[in-house]
């Protein structure tokens, strides 16, 4: 009888630790997605929860990739799931010159439904927003309402404003890209993504041709069209 006893203790004292490491086991976490180590918890204006903010350092010349970089601004509001599809949503602002990061609040809304799987991607395209501005004082203000009818984009305003903006920014006219394919990558996500835009001249949603599997990040296969 004893020596059941002493068989018995001996084999619960070796089981407690085995079951200990078992559940300890099941409650490890998984790695933080490279979205979370890249950005930092932040608030922004209509949106309750906490959503995620940060910078991506770009080359200014994509072409040569040298000289100067610019700070893109960033805001991703992460999907609500615990295991999100690999691809964001990302909005992009059809301008003229307006940054993307502002329409976050309101874009948290009316995408609720796709937010609960997906991340909703907002980036200031380089020259807009927080991503080096190039800002010119346009005329027209409360006291001189004409001046805002007289042109869009007055030339003789816009050679006064050159050299200012020439001392920040290459202005040498490229063509421009809808793609972001590069913050995506930097932040971790697949490089097939859903990219719309709100363009005054075309309001519906733009449809992405995407490849049908996400592809890696030096060979993207998605653009706006």
């Amino acid at each position: 009888m004893i020596r059941l006893a002493s068989t018995l203790l001996i084999c619960g004292s070796l089981l407690v630790p085995a079951l200990a490491g078992a559940q300890g086991a099941s409650e490890v976490k998984k790695p933080a997605r490279t979205v979370y180590q890249r950005l930092k918890p932040c608030k922004v204006e209509g949106i309750e929860r906490e959503v995620l903010c940060g910078a991506l350092p770009v080359w200014e010349n994509r072409t040569t990739r040298s000289g100067r970089k610019i700070d893109l601004n960033i805001v991703v509001i992460p999907a609500q799931s615990d295991s999100p599809a690999p691809d964001p949503v990302v909005y992009i602002n059809g301008g003229p010159g307006y940054g993307s990061t502002g329409a976050a609040g309101g874009f948290s809304q009316l995408l609720a439904a796709v937010n609960k799987d997906r991340d909703l991607l907002f980036v200031d395209q380089r020259g807009t927003g927080k991503s080096n501005s190039l800002h010119c004082d346009l005329p027209g203000s409360d006291g001189n309402l004409q001046d805002y009818v007289r042109g869009l984009f007055p030339m003789d305003v816009l050679r006064a404003c050159e050299p200012k903006l020439a001392a920040k920014a290459d202005l040498t006219p490229r063509r421009p890209s809808p793609r972001t394919t590069s913050t995506r990558c930097g932040l971790g996500s697949a490089t097939n993504a859903s990219t719309f835009s709100a363009a005054p001249t075309a309001p519906a949603p733009l449809k992405p041709t995407c490849a049908s599997t996400p592809t890696t990040c030096g060979a993207p296969r998605c653009s706006a069209s």
